[in-house]
């Protein structure tokens, strides 16, 4: 029992840990699935930023210089934008407004930040990584956008200004919460600017925005667009497993940090249900094993006793045993045997009789069938001519018990009469030199089939083929194979000529290519040439009754 329940344990086993892989795939797949959703939606936040700021670029008060109205639309974009802080920077780097000023107010000689210089000298909207609000002191990130002024002589626009937007830390950490990702218990996420800084955190985020990440975590996010980071540690040394992408958009990298136990508690809890449960049943199968082990050796030992002090063997508390005992009984035994073989007797010779009753109708339906048979006399030459055969080759069965018959005597059966005594006796070369003892045994119905195919190829051949002429030969020849396999082939030459193959099918040629393939048994195959010099047929079978077959 031991030995079926162990190999059993460990084969679920090593199934429950090859399934985890699978889960574990798809976990780590859907982490990163969410990564990229993080990516797209605080890349969406700088997306409605860019969009703010191109529209106040394009408005017909900046295009005027009027400032006082461009401050009015500044206010009024930032209190839509949550207050976010504007500001508008002249085409000589220097702040014209700012919404985080006094209404009204304009500063004099203030320098733009260094992102606003870049938009000027590049032309094209940048993103800035975290940096600390010179107005409001709160670490922010911040996107710029150039304003054009009008065409040159040669079409081209220049940067005439530049438009950036502030947007607080607070708000790029309210969008990472409102994603309510990850959603595995003891997971990070984490956004981090384009030189690894911490932007916002879901966990602690407050102590260490404005820190850099590890130095081992970070070269391996910024190496890659995406993927997953397996044997590392959270900063409190936990090991985790890190899926990371980076927004399209701005190029920042997005992180979620898993707990490894996370990956690991269904395996275990998994192993622990199927080897506890294994235990068990290994346990009370090897209780009962013992159990039945003893009840067995206890009866054949009575067995025995009884047996060896010559004694009729009694119940001894085990049916196995108890029908071992009764084999001695040889009165008993000898007239049930004798009952049984008088019954098997009985049943064998009703199937045979029903098989031959069966072929006998098989052949008189077939040539009932035939156009031929409204001749009566025609009808009673060609049923007479097939039930002989059937008879020669009942005689050769029954002189064998019915058990098998040799095919060198099936065929001389079959084709007696043209064999000797009549003119085209000397016209039938038969040649089946064959080792009875080994090969060329046949069952009852291949004998039956086989003497009632070749009976028809000699009457179609006495009719229409090479025995209607004087000259006509026909050749027959069988042969053994290396392979075990027989081949009868039938050769018909010096008749009349063969147009081709006929249109239509009497019962020989239905005979030879349905039912003999057929009764000849699995991996029989007849075929029929009518070739212009005269009919040739092939026949290859495996007889059903070889004796010590070759190897």
């Amino acid at each position: 029992m031991a030995a079926v329940a162990v190999p059993l344990l460990a084969l679920a086993a090593a199934a429950v840990w090859h399934a985890q892989d699978g889960t574990r795939a798809r976990a780590e797949d859907a982490l990163l699935g969410q990564t990229r959703a993080l990516a797209l939606a605080v890349d969406r936040e700088f997306d409605r930023a860019e969009a703010l700021l191109d529209g106040l670029a394009a408005s017909s008060a900046l295009a005027r210089g009027d400032l006082d109205a461009v401050e009015g639309e500044l206010r009024a974009a930032s209190a839509k934008f949550g207050d976010a802080t504007i500001s508008l920077v002249a085409a000589d780097g220097r702040m014209a407004l700012m919404t985080a000023w006094a209404l009204g107010e304009r500063r004099t000689g203030v320098r733009a930040p260094e992102a606003a210089q870049w938009v000027l000298a590049s032309g094209r909207a940048e993103i800035t990584d975290l940096f600390r609000g010179t107005a409001t002191g709160a670490p922010a990130v911040a996107i710029g956008v150039p304003a054009f002024g009008p065409p040159h002589g040669s079409g081209q626009r220049a940067v005439a200004a530049t438009l950036g937007l502030s947007l607080p830390q607070a708000r790029l950490a309210a969008v990472l919460e409102a994603q309510r990702v990850p959603n595995m218990p003891g997971s990070v996420g984490t956004v981090l600017d384009r030189t690894g800084t911490i932007v916002a955190r879901t966990q602690g985020g407050d102590g260490i925005v404005g820190q850099s990440a590890r130095p081992e975590i970070w070269s391996r996010v910024s190496a890659a667009p995406e993927g997953i980071l397996r044997g590392t540690t959270t900063r409190e040394g936990i090991p985790a497993v890190i899926a990371f992408s980076h927004g399209p958009r701005s190029g920042y990298g997005y992180v979620l940090t898993t707990p490894e136990a996370m990956f690991e508690a269904p395996l275990r809890a998994a192993l622990t249900r199927i080897l506890g449960l294994g235990g068990l049943i290994a346990a009370a199968g090897i209780a009962l094993a013992v159990l039945l082990a003893r009840r067995t050796v206890a009866a054949f030992q009575r067995l025995i006793a009884l047996i060896t002090e010559g004694a009729t063997p009694g119940p001894t508390g085990l049916r196995e045993a108890d029908d071992l005992a009764a084999a001695f009984a040889t009165t008993l035994e000898a007239r049930n045997q004798s009952e049984r073989h008088r019954r098997l007797v009985v049943a064998e010779l009703n199937h045979r009789v029903k098989n031959v009753l069966a072929t006998v109708q098989a052949v008189v339906a077939q040539t009932l069938r035939n156009p031929r048979s409204a001749d009566p006399a025609r009808l009673a030459a060609d049923l007479n001519g097939r039930l002989q055969a059937l008879a020669w080759a009942h005689d050769l069965l029954t002189a064998a018990s019915w058990e098998a018959a040799d095919l060198d005597a099936v065929a001389r059966a079959a084709l007696a009469p043209w064999l000797g005594g009549t003119s085209a006796g000397s016209r039938v070369d038969l040649s089946c030199d064959l080792d009875s003892g080994r090969m060329g045994r046949l069952s009852p119905a291949q004998a039956q089939t086989l003497a009632l195919a070749l009976h028809e190829l000699a009457t179609n051949a006495a009719k229409h083929g090479a025995l209607s002429t004087p000259d006509g030969r026909v050749a027959v020849t069988c042969r053994e194979q290396l392979d075990g396999e027989m081949t009868l082939e039938w050769v018909e030459s010096g008749g009349p000529a063969i147009a081709g193959m006929p249109t239509r099918r009497g019962f020989g040629t239905q005979l030879l290519e349905r039912a003999l393939a057929r009764d000849l048994g699995t991996g029989a195959a007849v075929e029929l040439r009518f070739e212009p010099d005269g009919l040739r047929a092939y026949v290859r079978f495996v007889p059903r009754n070889a004796v010590n077959p070759p190897r």
